[in-house]
């Protein structure tokens, strides 16, 4: 006799619930998308701050691209 599936509250057996359209075995992790370091200081509005008559958005950039440079 074949094992007795339980069934669902619509009639459906519990199996049914959840099918994945592409075997699992098929899925691979996506590789993460690489976000330019400097993104914060291209989005926000620049702070109207200076340094030394230098503008801080100006004094930052180089460092932030820093942090994002592959051999570091």
């Amino acid at each position: 006799m074949a094992p007795v599936e339980p069934f669902g509250e619509f009639g459906e057996p519990a199996s049914a619930f959840y099918s994945p359209g592409v075997p699992l075995d098929r899925l691979r992790p996506r590789p993460a998308a690489a976000a330019p370091s400097d993104l914060l200081l291209r989005m926000l509005e620049p702070p109207a701050v200076r340094v030394r008559h230098i503008p801080l958005v100006d004094l930052l950039r180089k460092p932030y691209r820093e942090l994002g440079s592959p051999d570091r």
